[in-house]
């Protein structure tokens, strides 16, 4: 995204009271421009954050890091011993670090082993986050439909003390199936509720997944708080969410359907008939 529609989409954020500011890619730290995007955010009273993969994090991205943003996360992929290193050196500029991880059929039984002993480059981490794998572009074969696998992942999160556990939206149907959490902190998918997606050619999504639909508005035609309250890709979205019903589950009310985008990743028992609802 060139320097100038960055300009423009942070003031129009400003404008409509945006809190927060995620900057994803690829590695959003490569942009040429980065630590000037970082400092933009920060000067418009938004908080900016980012994910990186752990490359190209050179003195200055740190340093700029540490001044502007509220937190980063890096994004785990193997080989995971090279986080050490990695993790070591954001932990010695101060920098509140989180950890992202896909739950897939490939991660999940690796996930459950580390929550019951943790790697010893876990104590330069603030917190564990887990996103749902999406199927976008790739293989279905990586969705976890084992509940057996699920329940015990799930089980061990709930079980582990030593590290603070974060879930993404998209795991939300698990996590009222499977953990026996405390609904006040727990809120189901935030896509055109409270947040939306960017693409780097000005196209507003309610979600980043949605990109390459046509379930877009067009910032460089239309106001970013035009979109947000009138297009129809945003209200079509609010709709679906509000008529998703599941037939009556009583977790309706916390989830309001999961994933009304992609249905066939939500982790619950209306989404597959061999799995067990925990009460």
């Amino acid at each position: 995204m060139p320097l100038n529609d960055v300009e423009n989409v942070v003031e129009q954020a400003k404008e409509a009271g945006v809190l927060q500011i995620a900057l994803g890619g690829g590695n959003p730290n490569q942009h040429p421009n980065f630590i000037e995007i970082l400092r933009i955010i920060r000067e418009n009273n938004i908080v900016p954050s980012y994910t990186s993969n752990g490359e190209g994090l050179t003195d200055e991205i740190l340093k700029a890091t540490k001044q502007y943003c509220g937190a980063m996360a890096l994004s785990l992929y193997p080989p995971y011993e090279r986080y050490d290193e990695i993790a070591k050196r954001i932990a010695d500029y101060g920098i509140k670090l989180n950890l992202h991880v896909i739950l897939k059929n490939d991660t999940i039984d690796l996930l459950s082993t580390w929550f019951k002993e943790l790697p010893a480059w876990f104590t330069y981490i603030n917190a564990v986050i887990v996103l749902n794998y999406k199927p976008i572009g790739g293989s279905r074969d990586l969705m976890v439909k084992d509940n057996k696998r699920l329940k015990a992942f799930y089980d061990n999160a709930s079980a582990c003390k030593s590290v603070k556990i974060g879930f993404d939206s998209c795991c939300v149907p698990g996590i009222v199936t499977w953990m026996n959490a405390n609904s006040a902190l727990i809120d189901s998918c935030e896509a055109a509720r409270f947040s939306a997606f960017i693409s780097e050619d000005m196209k507003m999504y309610p979600c980043s997944f949605m990109a390459n639909t046509d379930s877009w508005g067009d910032l460089r035609t239309t106001s970013l708080l035009y979109i947000w309250q009138n297009s129809p890709a945003f209200k079509n979205h609010r709709t679906q969410i509000l008529n998703s019903k599941c037939g009556g589950c009583k977790h309706y009310h916390i989830c309001n359907g999961g994933c009304v985008f992609m249905p066939e990743i939500n982790q619950c028992k209306n989404n597959d008939s061999d799995l067990l609802e925990i009460v």
